[in-house]
């Protein structure tokens, strides 16, 4: 008992101890941004500096996406021991992208939910997990921000997917149409047209990706959070009945696939090898 409670101690202080050095990396990274002048001459505090102080920011909110965000605020190269005057080191571009994500998120209300529920996530003790947060973090002030409601409402199963799915996510460069298959496959999480079938769901995730990537441009009425009642220009009332229509079918050709796995090589092959195409 007397280890356990020892290990626990131990994990508390070393959380601890990458918040502190986290926040040290956050000033140093403002610091390096001071010093800037305008065209008369006079000292600017740039932005993020400014939204950092400014008195409705909450930083306090954000400690435990510094504490996840810490391998990104490191600067790479010399020691952070070797610290010059212009604090040089801290304007390696990873290190203000990591510095713009925590002063965007602890400056803004939008925010603060998330980070709140998140919280747990990002001070997990596994790389991968916290990694996987910080990622949705970053999601949500983009491709996700439509969802931000639903993120917040089922956090634990975004992170959870998302983890299991970063290499695919973050291997863009290689194959656009899979990252842009894991992305709408979390948004068709989220949509609650899976949730009777969510276990299911979550075992195949890898194998059904290249199904999102067929399907992909019939899911659109599916994976849009806010729909209008209103047809403009030359939308008709009868071509969204027909685009709801074949997204319901595509729906049922993925639940179809949740439930019998096993056709889904056999399938990828054909699909691969240019044998099947969506009519």
């Amino acid at each position: 008992m007397a280890s356990t409670s020892s290990l626990v101690q131990l994990d508390v202080l070393t959380a601890a101890f990458s918040v502190e050095e986290g926040i040290v990396h956050v000033l140093y990274a403002c610091a390096s941004q001071v010093g800037y002048s305008d065209v008369y001459g006079c000292d600017v505090l740039p932005l993020l500096c400014s939204k950092l102080a400014d008195s409705s920011s909450d930083f306090w909110s954000a400690l435990p996406l510094v504490q996840a965000l810490l391998p990104a605020l490191r600067p790479s190269g010399n020691g952070p021991d070797l610290v010059d005057d212009d604090f040089s080191q801290w304007k390696q571009p990873f290190v203000q992208h990591a510095l713009s994500q925590i002063v965007a998120t602890s400056s803004s209300s939008v925010y603060r939910l998330l980070l709140h529920c998140s919280a747990g996530h990002l001070s997990s003790f596994s790389p991968s997990h916290a990694k996987a947060a910080c990622v949705l973090i970053d999601l949500c002030s983009g491709v996700l921000a439509p969802w931000m409601a639903q993120v917040v409402g089922k956090v634990d199963l975004v992170v959870e997917l998302l983890e299991d799915l970063l290499g695919v996510i973050q291997g863009a460069r290689y194959s656009l149409g899979r990252a842009r298959a894991a992305l709408k496959y979390i948004v068709l999480a989220l949509s609650g047209h899976m949730d009777d079938i969510m276990a299911k769901y979550k075992e195949v995730k890898h194998q059904i990706l290249f199904l999102m990537e067929i399907l992909e441009p019939f899911l659109d009425p599916a994976v849009t959070p806010l729909k209008s009642m209103i047809a403009f220009g030359n939308v008709s009332p009868t071509l969204l009945e027909k685009q709801e229509r074949t997204c319901a079918i595509a729906l049922n050709v993925i639940r179809t696939a949740v439930r019998k796995p096993a056709v889904l090589p056999s399938l990828e092959s054909e699909w691969r090898r240019g044998s099947v195409a969506p009519r």
